[in-house]
């Protein structure tokens, strides 16, 4: 399994020469097993991806997992090239307490006047599922994969995602727009969905001065996201040895996180009592493999 980073922002793209290293691009991240993709979140990365599918020439057989239906992380949906390809296969999935007509919503996004293409024009096999605990991942007769899924804390809900790898046994932990409650332990659905984990990829789209709104910043609390310490004290609740900070604030531009990158990095050095079984942190870059 080979997960790829393709689109690292929340919110709002954010394109621009501040911005390059750690990419501009909305939430989208793809695990691959040879020709099968497990893609979760359809921002603006979406794209990438799919130019990067097309690129290649080959067959594209994949899945699709929402966190939920805010823009930033559906909005690249339109223009992956992918679905536009007769032969093509696309399994989107559906769970109960996120959807609500995701068929039908899509639908009605890629109508005029909001979008010129039609999705009843896209030639590839779209079909949309019910969400089942946990999915099978199949690359032709042999099931590769589980992705199993938990509720996590944010406004119009919100689903993180775990994706084991079968034949190594390795995981990977997609928690993005989640909220922690501030005083308290780390929250228990999230924690029991990574626990043991190889790598955790995070929410930390605020400090904790913009989170508590300190030195006259207005206060974050209640908007659905976290902090880097927070993401820290998660992954060693969860015995998460990396940790990967993502859905970065639009208006934190590269220097601003490579800033953060350092002091979350010192931090965990200093207190790696504390934070026992966490062995490093780094900030979601686009392009990266992990």
């Amino acid at each position: 399994m080979i997960v790829t980073i393709w689109g690292t922002r929340g919110s709002i793209p954010t394109p621009g020469p501040k911005t390059v290293r750690h990419g501009g691009n909305t939430s989208c991240v793809a695990a691959r097993f040879d020709d099968v993709f497990v893609i979760f979140d359809a921002g603006t990365g979406i794209r990438v991806l799919g130019d990067h599918i097309a690129q290649t020439g080959r067959a594209f057989d994949g899945h699709l997992f929402l966190s939920h239906m805010h823009w930033d992380h559906i909005q690249g949906f339109p223009f992956f090239t992918p679905a536009y390809v007769p032969g093509n296969r696309l399994r989107i999935y559906e769970h109960q307490d996120l959807s609500r007509g995701l068929k039908g919503l899509f639908e009605r996004g890629m109508k005029s006047p909001n979008f010129p293409v039609e999705m009843k024009e896209m030639g590839a096999s779209i079909s949309f599922l019910p969400f089942q605990n946990p999915v099978e991942i199949r690359s032709g007769p042999d099931v590769v994969a589980h992705v199993d899924h938990a509720r996590l804390n944010h406004p119009d809900i919100s689903l993180g995602y775990r994706i084991e790898d079968l034949s190594s046994g390795k995981t990977f932990v997609y928690a993005t727009d989640t909220e922690h409650t501030p005083g308290e332990p780390p929250d228990e659905r999230l924690r029991k969905l990574a626990m043991g984990a190889d790598i955790l990829l995070y929410d930390a789209q605020y400090t904790e001065e913009e989170y508590e709104g300190i030195g006259g910043l207005p206060s974050r609390k209640g908007w659905g996201h976290s902090t880097w310490k927070e993401g820290l004290k998660m992954a060693s609740a969860a015995g998460v040895p990396r940790l990967v900070l993502f859905h970065h604030d639009p208006g934190h531009d590269d220097g601003f996180l490579e800033a953060v990158e350092r002091k979350a990095y010192d931090y965990l050095k200093k207190n790696q009592t504390a934070l026992a079984g966490v062995e490093s942190v780094e900030m979601a870059r686009e392009g990266m493999d992990l």
